[in-house]
C-alpha cells in the first residue's frame, strides 16, 4: 500500500506565534469562533501558561513545545463551549478518505 500523506493543517504544532492583546501569546492561523478563552501553552509563555507545568497541571507537549488548553464542558457554564479552528491549506476532495492523526 502506498501512502501520499501530506499535512494540510497550517501551523499544526502551534509553534508559530505572535503577541496578541494584553501580551497574550497566540498561535498563527488558529482562532476561536466562540467567545471562549483559548489558552496556548508553550515554553515561551509566562508561568501560568508555560509547558510543561501550568495552571492546568503538568503535561509535556506531544510535538515540539506547544499545545492548546480549552474547556469542552463546564457544569458552572453549561452553555459555554471552547474550540479552535483553522483554514485548511487545500480543499478536501469528495469521496477521498481523510485520516487525522496526531504526530
Amino acid at each position: 500500500m502506498q501512502s501520499n500523506a501530506q499535512n494540510i493543517i497550517p501551523n499544526s504544532s502551534f509553534e508559530v506565534t505572535f503577541q496578541g492583546n494584553f501580551e497574550i501569546t497566540k498561535a498563527q492561523d488558529w482562532n476561536s469562533p466562540t467567545n471562549g478563552s483559548l489558552d496556548l501553552m508553550n515554553n515561551k509563555s509566562r508561568s501560568q501558561y508555560h509547558v510543561p507545568k501550568n495552571f492546568g497541571g503538568f503535561q509535556y507537549a506531544f510535538n515540539d513545545s506547544s499545545y492548546f488548553g480549552l474547556v469542552a464542558f463546564s457544569a458552572n457554564r453549561p452553555n459555554s463551549r471552547e474550540y479552535i479552528q483553522s483554514k485548511l491549506l487545500t480543499t478536501l476532495k469528495k469521496i477521498q478518505p481523510i485520516v487525522f492523526k496526531s504526530i
